[in-house]
């Protein structure tokens, strides 16, 4: 039975949105206090997830030298980039630098090419998102509903291509488990909380370990 970590993660605003300072100027005070206050609480679940870490490897139940990491969004191109990473001082690319200074080894966990599709359709939907705040600045009223409906229309479709790029995201990563990490090894999963990774595991070879949920 391999045993794999399982740590549903929640992204921050500056690792995905390429308009995250344009996207702050959109919201008004009171949204803008509930965004930083929700990148607070994101940080403070990284805390949560970095004491659990720490637990588990002071317990032996995590030896890091025998430590697969698989990391959301990390394909072949991007493994040889974690030093650039980490200097963005984000909580995921800090644990992973500590995890793997301690002898962790990150696996080429994702399909590039689905990966640079799945950016595509954030970027198509951002630049939706900042269409519909300048169209919803004009005066007339026909132009904007006719103009608003076409937008929503294309949103729905962009959305409907992202999950299922989502879902052939989950599979390869999946496969990519099932594919190395062998018997006497642990496996540590960071995936967004929307994906479905564990759900397309052969049940039957691993035991997998909810990181948060667990006391």
């Amino acid at each position: 039975m391999r045993i794999l970590y399982h740590v549903p993660i929640s992204h921050m605003l500056g690792e995905s949105a390429i308009f995250e300072k344009a996207y702050l100027e959109t919201l008004k005070p009171k949204k803008k206090i509930e965004f930083f206050k929700h990148e607070e609480e994101i940080f403070e679940e990284w805390k949560q997830i970095n004491e659990k870490i720490k637990s588990k490897i002071k317990k032996g139940n995590i030896d890091c030298s025998r430590l697969l990491i698989y990391q959301d969004g990390w394909s072949e191109s991007s493994c040889a980039e974690l030093s650039l990473a980490i200097a963005e001082k984000e909580p995921n690319m800090a644990l992973l630098a500590r995890l793997t200074a301690r002898g962790a080894k990150i696996i080429a966990t994702e399909d590039k090419k689905l990966i640079a599709k799945q950016k595509e359709c954030y970027l198509d939907e951002e630049i939706l998102f900042f269409a519909v705040k300048q169209i919803e600045k004009s005066k007339d009223i026909n132009f904007q509903g006719v103009i608003l409906k076409r937008i929503s229309n294309r949103q729905k479709a962009f959305r409907n291509k992202s999950k299922r790029i989502a879902r052939a995201r989950d599979k390869h990563v999946a496969k990519r488990i099932e594919q190395t990490l062998v018997e006497n090894f642990t496996g540590i999963l960071f995936m967004g909380k929307l994906h479905k990774v564990v759900e397309k595991l052969n049940s039957s070879e691993f035991e997998v370990i909810n990181l948060l949920k667990e006391q």
